[in-house]
């Protein structure tokens, strides 16, 4: 019987993805802090290429003529639906209703039914992830876009989804 063993070779240390995430968003986030807006590069607006110029003449083009049968009946009406649908979703997740303080559903109310529905999807750590960097927009000031945003995405898929199942099965059925 053999009782001569190989030596253990010394345990590999591994970081752990949480903690690699954590620096991550730790840089980020003290970056953004010493930066606050000074020496980062701004977007500009669009290049006058051809392609642009072409669609500015078009723009221009739509905005002299809002006063056609097409726009009066059919444009203007559509925009206003959908413009105060998304004021309605962004009524209840970002700005107060008259009188109040707060909106109906507030930073708190959001932030945890997008935990929750992470949750619901997927596991704890997502959700817990989910949640901070959701409370992360706030911290750096971008509640209110990030808020329009999240009203126009619910919006574009409550009007998707009402258009688009009746459509389905209108057509699978036939």
């Amino acid at each position: 019987m053999d009782t001569e063993q190989e030596p253990l070779a010394p345990a590999k240390r591994t970081v752990h993805r949480s903690w690699i995430l954590a620096g991550i968003i730790a840089a980020w986030v003290t970056v953004g802090i010493l930066l606050r807006g000074k020496s980062t590069l701004s977007m500009g607006a669009f290049d006058q290429t051809p392609a642009t110029i072409k669609m500015g003449e078009w723009a221009k083009m739509i905005r002299g003529n809002r006063e056609t049968p097409l726009f009066h009946f059919f444009i203007n009406p559509t925009r206003d639906f959908i413009n105060g649908f998304v004021e309605i979703i962004r009524g209840i997740i970002s700005q107060p209703a008259a009188g109040h303080k707060i909106p109906l559903l507030g930073w708190l109310g959001v932030i945890a039914i997008i935990g929750l529905v992470v949750y619901l999807t997927s596991n704890l750590r997502t959700a817990i992830l989910a949640i901070s960097l959701t409370f992360a927009t706030g911290m750096l000031g971008m509640w209110t876009d990030s808020m329009d945003t999240l009203a126009l995405v619910i919006a574009a898929v409550i009007l998707s989804l009402a258009i688009g199942v009746p459509i389905g099965v209108w057509g699978g059925t036939s």
